[in-house]
């Protein structure tokens, strides 16, 4: 899973319960925090301490996790903590971060990868 990748990374990982315990069952270790509306310690007080560095939240739905996800994604906004809220966008992150150890990134301009490609939008625009 996109969890193991991560502590591969050298990333610690902090889940609330239920997740935490699914973790633990793979083999995976990580911090167990409550959630919000559970109690403290929470990801809140991890990331008002600085303690948290990228959040990967997702939601089961209910209104308790609505409304938790709604002040953390706040809370990380205000810290400047990114934040992932699809399995998708994890994968994605996940694939980055593991690029990114595995050497130095190259900004390649996407024109390089189409030296004949030509736009003509911005001509349509001032017609």
């Amino acid at each position: 899973p996109i969890a193991r990748e991560l502590g591969n990374l050298g990333f610690g990982l902090v889940a609330t319960t239920g997740t935490a315990k699914f973790l633990r069952e793979q083999g995976i270790p990580c911090e167990q925090v409550l959630k919000i509306h559970e109690g403290r310690p929470n990801p809140l007080d991890l990331m008002t301490n600085g303690e948290i560095s990228l959040m990967m939240l997702t939601s089961s739905g209910d209104d308790n996790d609505r409304v938790d996800g709604k002040e953390l994604r706040r809370l990380a906004l205000s810290l400047s903590v990114p934040v992932v809220t699809t399995i998708a966008g994890a994968k994605a992150t996940s694939a980055a971060l593991s690029a990114m150890r595995e050497g130095t990134l190259e900004q390649v301009p996407i024109q390089d990868y189409f030296p004949d490609y030509y736009d003509d939008s911005i001509e349509l625009i001032f017609k």
